[in-house]
């Protein structure tokens, strides 16, 4: 009942297509001291793999949407998440009819998780770089070290992945 054409990409990711959210996760089993995600949801809760990529399936057999943001904190939580995720993806032939952007972490992407996920269609990849200074980091983010960040994005780029990163202006010890 909703115009969909109203439904289009926000102004960063400089493209103008029609773009539907998808929620495969509630929560972040991460504790960075600057996210409310822990406060709102404290309870990591995530749903069957399968029953997403129904849903995908399903709304763009009904609406002809055939690119899907992921608006959970981390989309995937687990390379096992992956896993089912892109297998179900391409066992059903959705990669080429579906395009999808996600958030992660860093630290939770390699090569071969950027190349399968490309090929299950991944499409652009947002990661929370948060800052530029490692001390900065430390604070906010325990255990993300800024490598990451670089291994990351190179890991997308080499794929054909676009990337967006985000940060953050203004965090205690910034001058």
């Amino acid at each position: 009942l909703l115009d969909l054409d109203k439904y289009i990409a926000p102004p960063m990711f400089s493209f103008r297509k029609r773009l539907l959210p998808v929620l495969s996760s509630r929560g972040c089993p991460y504790r960075c001291y600057f996210c409310a995600q822990n406060v709102v949801m404290p309870e990591l809760r995530k749903r069957n793999m399968k029953l997403v990529v129904d849903e995908i399936e399903s709304v763009h057999k009904d609406t002809g949407v055939d690119l899907f943001w992921f608006c959970d904190a981390i989309f995937p939580l687990s390379k096992k998440d992956a896993e089912i995720f892109c297998g179900e993806m391409m066992g059903r032939g959705l990669h080429r009819k579906v395009k999808w952007i996600t958030e992660t972490r860093a630290d939770l992407v390699d090569r071969p998780l950027m190349k399968m996920m490309k090929k299950a269609g991944l499409y652009m990849v947002l990661y929370g770089l948060e800052s530029g200074d490692a001390e900065v980091v430390a604070r906010i983010k325990p255990g993300l070290e800024l490598d990451a960040g670089r291994q990351a994005v190179e890991a997308a780029r080499k794929e054909g992945v676009l990337t967006l990163g985000l940060f953050m202006i203004g965090l205690p010890g910034e001058s």
